[in-house]
């Protein structure tokens, strides 16, 4: 399980995105990437909830994250 913390309030989300995330047995080096300046977040993985891998990109609404781009894993 993953969760996203706002610094500035303590207050602590756990969006469904992260609930059961999984990397199956090939773990890339940076499964997650992000830039402290930045609302995308990139997941190398399965999402909770999905059952194809892939790259997930996803930006943080404030309280939530939009998926706005998945690129199937290769088999």
């Amino acid at each position: 399980m993953g969760a996203i913390i706002n610094t500035k309030t303590g207050v602590v989300y756990f969006p469904e995105e992260l609930g059961g995330i999984s990397f199956g047995m090939d773990v890339p080096e940076y499964p997650l990437q992000y830039q402290s300046n930045s609302r995308l977040f990139i997941l190398h993985a399965t999402l909770g909830g999905e059952e194809k891998a892939g790259v997930s990109y996803l930006v943080w609404q404030g309280t939530k994250f939009k998926k706005v781009k998945f690129v199937p894993a290769r088999n």
